[in-house]
């Protein structure tokens, strides 16, 4: 007696769903300080491109992520970037089972942390 418990069938994620889960992980990279607004070139990557700075294409079972970034000034772009890429690449195998083929990171700005404002007088 043989017990097949695999079920048939197709699974989907959404494009919409894998550029969140990029974009969030590029964010967790020490020194990303957020996502910036697309540019023409990724457009023509990708029509989907809902999540903010990022687009991604979909072939098969291999995703090609591009991401644009800005970064806290001090830090150390280079390694702030790839670090963002291992954590886009590992966040993207694991949670979709997809491959990982390129992870793209355009830095794209630099920010300055706002200093506090002083509390308004009554």
């Amino acid at each position: 007696m043989e017990n097949d418990n695999k079920v048939k069938g197709q699974i989907q994620i959404a494009d919409d769903v894998i550029a969140s889960i990029a974009g969030t992980a590029a964010l967790e990279a020490e020194g990303i300080s957020s996502l910036a607004a697309g540019k023409a070139i990724m457009d023509k990557i990708s029509k989907k491109t809902n999540q903010r700075g990022v687009a991604i294409k979909v072939d098969g079972k291999a995703v090609c992520v591009e991401i644009n970034v800005n970064v806290l000034h001090g830090c150390k772009i280079q390694k702030a970037a790839e670090t963002a890429q291992s954590k886009v690449k590992d966040a993207l195998e694991n949670m979709t089972g997809l491959r990982a083929e390129q992870v793209n990171i355009n830095v794209v700005g630099i920010e300055f942390e706002k200093a506090n404002e002083p509390d308004k007088a009554e």
